[in-house]
């Protein structure tokens, strides 16, 4: 598709093996690439039995890329030892700044809380069900809507059951 669209800027979360993907499209197409380490520096060493080779690889492909953004200071400090200009790397934590938004419980509105992702441990649906069920107790006309599936589907409909918010919660599947 890349090659069809030829897009400005090509953007890979997690080095293996979207990171990767995303430099060698951006190379194909004459894209700008971004590379985003949301990981830590142990997506950088890897876990893998040839970390040596795959750490070597991923320091290559971090110093090929137009743009690093990082989590944090501490990653940032590991690329800077690891010879990787500090003027591509930028830090963007994905935080939200609270102070733009407000919460007017008089504006009715169909969906409160959205959760959109793969239903696995890692990304936390059942946290979802029960942040919901503790903001029920103050507003219990909330509403939560759940996208995706994953081996954590069914159990997270059920947990909706137990924790008496299943009226509260719409589970949409992947759509």
């Amino acid at each position: 598709q890349a090659s069809k669209i030829r897009p400005d800027i090509i953007n890979g979360y997690h080095l293996i093996p979207k990171g990767i993907n995303s430099l060698i499209a951006a190379q194909l197409t004459g894209s700008k690439c971004i590379i985003s380490i949301i990981g830590g520096i142990v997506e950088i060493e890897t876990y893998s039995r040839i970390k040596w080779f795959l750490k070597r690889v991923n320091l290559l492909a971090l110093k090929k890329a137009d743009l690093i953004t990082t989590k944090g200071s501490v990653v940032n400090a590991y690329l800077n030892e690891h010879n990787i200009l500090s003027s591509k790397i930028l830090i963007y934590n994905g935080a939200i700044d609270l102070s733009q938004f407000y919460f007017d419980p008089s504006v009715p509105k169909k969906i409160d809380v959205v959760f959109a992702g793969v239903f696995r441990n890692l990304k936390g649906p059942d946290r979802v069900l029960r942040i919901v069920a503790l903001l029920k107790k103050d507003f219990p006309a909330i509403k939560a809507c759940l996208i995706g599936e994953g081996y954590l589907f069914q159990s997270s409909v059920t947990l909706a059951k137990k924790l008496y918010i299943s009226e509260n919660v719409y589970f949409t599947g992947q759509n």
